[in-house]
């Protein structure tokens, strides 16, 4: 990061000032800073906040008070998934959110007859630990793929297809 200093500057105006931001900036640590002391201020943290509402920010929140005309410093999503997902369900939606991940990865894993499910698990328990660095939430291709790879990871039918059934299915798709 340090050796990207400078380099990816983003020029902004807002209310005619002109604002530059280094993008190579560390900002998830005032992301999960933000999250969690929002969630604590406004007692949240349990059952979380609609996704009607996001968490406070001092950091990121100016653009959407002022430019988006809201009024409040908050951010409705981060590109970091889970704190999002926090933010959105609480505690208690994180946990049976994060089982949503881990069991179907376990599931693929540990009680798959085919390699490539048990390929399939190590991705999708990837997904979930790139979670908390990156992975941005929303309805797109990427994200449907990866529902789409955990429902597999719960099916009892492609974990019990052996390799050659496994690829007979994959050409199928094809013809």
């Amino acid at each position: 990061m340090a050796q990207n200093e400078g380099k990816y500057i983003e020029k902004r105006i807002i209310k005619g000032e002109v604002i530059n931001e280094d993008l190579s900036d560390d900002t998830r640590t005032f992301i999960y800073e933000e999250v969690i002391t929002s969630a604590i201020r406004h007692r949240y943290v349990l059952f979380g906040r609609t996704p009607a509402r996001g968490n406070d920010s001092a950091w990121f929140g100016a653009y959407n008070a002022e430019e988006l005309n809201t009024g409040k410093y908050e951010r409705h999503s981060n590109e970091v998934c889970h704190p999002n997902v926090f933010t959105w369900l609480g505690l208690i939606g994180m946990l049976m959110y994060s089982f949503l991940y881990l069991k179907s990865s376990y599931l693929a894993v540990y009680c798959s007859n085919n390699l490539f499910m048990k390929l399939l698990g190590v991705f999708i328990a990837f997904r979930w630990a790139y979670g908390w660095i990156e992975d941005f939430n929303s309805f797109q291709i990427m994200s449907i793929s990866i529902w789409m790879m955990i429902a597999m990871g719960f099916s009892a039918s492609f974990r019990q297809m052996n390799n050659n059934m496994f690829k007979t299915w994959i050409r199928s798709i094809f013809n």
